[in-house]
């Protein structure tokens, strides 16, 4: 039911990677005991207490990807003012979510929208339940300049299935988690969902970046579609803001080839 609740609330919804001229450092390996879950809790926490510009893209295909809606919100945060919507554009029409409120039909927002779905602790991180979890390590890759790590989390039963078998990327600098893709599927009450959620932090002072969700939903009685959000997060008034793209380049993509996309890929 939470899931549920939150694609209804996110229902009303309506970076340069600058590369170092000394060259990228030398990723370090770590272990999934020895990673530093928290930075990600830290920086939706921190939102609330700094000053942004925020771009906030809502789109909604159909079961063949058919484009049924699209809107772009630009804002403004700070904390003693609140959140204010700048610009609104949209077009096309959204379908009623599985709490019947129509997608994209409220005035107001979380600041981040992941932070009512993220799984906080991780669970393939806990002492208790790391054993239902493998733990790949893969080739290291460049982000925001600098030579990060790459974790695989898979199921340790491929069958294994509900809210808790998750699976995902995870990319590290030195023990901090910077980045992360997390991915799972199950069946409610409503509908049958899969969930990917995908979140960047700025390595240099662990501030959000950018957030992404897509939520596969098939209701019950309506027909399937998909619903993907990405928030884009500004801290430096002097950084130019290029108009976003008509599609979120993870929107268009096939489920499996998330994992591998890379911040800049829009």
């Amino acid at each position: 039911m939470r899931s549920l609740y939150w694609v209804g609330f996110l229902c009303v919804l309506s970076l340069a990677c600058r590369p170092s001229a000394s060259g990228p450092p030398v990723a370090v390996r770590v272990s999934a005991a020895e990673l530093d879950a928290t930075t990600i809790p830290q920086a939706l926490e921190q939102l609330a207490r700094d000053t942004f510009r925020l771009t906030r893209t809502l789109v909604v295909l159909d079961s063949s990807g058919r484009l049924l809606g699209r809107e772009v919100r630009r804002g403004f945060y700070r904390p003693d003012s609140g959140l204010q919507w700048l610009q609104i554009d949209r077009i096309g029409s959204f379908p009623a979510g599985p709490l019947d409120h129509e997608v994209g039909s409220a005035d107001r927002a979380p600041l981040a929208a992941v932070q009512a779905l993220w799984p906080d602790p991780l669970p393939f991180l806990q002492p208790r339940q790391r054993n239902a979890y493998r733990f790949q390590s893969l080739s290291d890759t460049v982000l925001f300049g600098r030579m990060v790590a790459r974790l695989h989390v898979r199921p340790a039963d491929p069958e294994r299935t509900g809210p808790e078998a998750f699976q995902g990327m995870l990319y590290l600098d030195a023990r901090r988690l910077i980045g992360a893709v997390l991915q799972e599927t199950h069946a409610t009450l409503f509908s049958t969902e899969r969930r990917f959620l995908r979140v960047w932090l700025r390595p240099d002072d662990g501030r959000l970046l950018r957030e992404q969700i897509l939520l596969e939903l098939d209701p019950l009685g309506r027909p399937p579609y998909r619903f993907c959000l990405e928030t884009l997060y500004m801290y430096d008034p002097q950084t130019s803001i290029d108009p976003p793209p008509h599609l979120p380049a993870f929107c268009r993509h096939a489920p499996e080839d998330l994992m591998a996309l890379k911040p800049d890929d829009r």
